[in-house]
């Protein structure tokens, strides 16, 4: 060059550029492409919004520490219950008073204008450290298809739980309350930042 020091060619390539191409030359010109990050296409998934948005309306009996009390006088109490991103499981603790026993749950999305049942699971025994003879069974209550919007979520979940044992129906109701979920407005999710590639010619 002008200062006499020596000439060094750099050539720069993209990964899916062939070195060997034709098209390259020595003077390569370089070419910036800003392509944005595209959305991903919708699946139906809002998981934070079943699941974290969640607000139970209630405490569960057996964190009660009558709970053996409880369950001697009503047959049937909710053990405990966990919003997901599909459904809202839960288990349900029951007064072995035969072998041939059925766990109901009867729930709402519309204040009871109209309602769903589903049939308890029975789960294997484990240790217990109650004074009764119990059961435990296992219930998921399907939730709706994910809005569009976490502002058009249902207001709320209620539930009833019947056992139903030798002819005989027992509900546990939250004290005629009913079991309730509610789930608050979530704030919006953080827009996404927009990357860019560099692609040399």
């Amino acid at each position: 060059d002008s200062l006499g020091l020596e000439l060094i060619s750099v050539r720069h390539y993209s990964q899916s550029h062939d070195p060997d191409s034709e098209s390259d030359s020595e003077g390569g010109e370089l070419m910036i492409h800003a392509t944005p990050t595209l959305s991903p296409p919708p699946t139906g998934k809002k998981p934070s919004w079943w699941s974290e948005c969640a607000v139970l309306q209630f405490q569960p009996p057996v964190t009660r520490p009558d709970f053996d009390v409880l369950l001697r006088c009503q047959r049937v109490c909710v053990e405990s219950v966990s919003p997901g991103p599909v459904c809202v499981t839960g288990t349900v603790r029951v007064q072995n008073l035969s072998f041939h026993k059925q766990v109901l749950i009867r729930y709402t999305f519309d204040r009871w204008a109209s309602h769903s049942q589903v049939t308890g699971a029975y789960l294997p025994p484990t240790v217990q450290h109650f004074s009764l003879s119990t059961d435990r069974f296992q219930f998921r209550l399907p939730l709706p298809a994910p809005p569009c919007s976490p502002l058009a979520l249902p207001p709320s979940l209620e539930f009833a739980v019947c056992y139903c044992v030798q002819g005989e129906e027992f509900w546990d109701s939250n004290e005629g309350q009913n079991y309730a979920i509610c789930w608050t407005d979530c704030p919006p999710a953080p827009p996404q930042q927009d990357t860019a590639w560099i692609h040399f010619i």
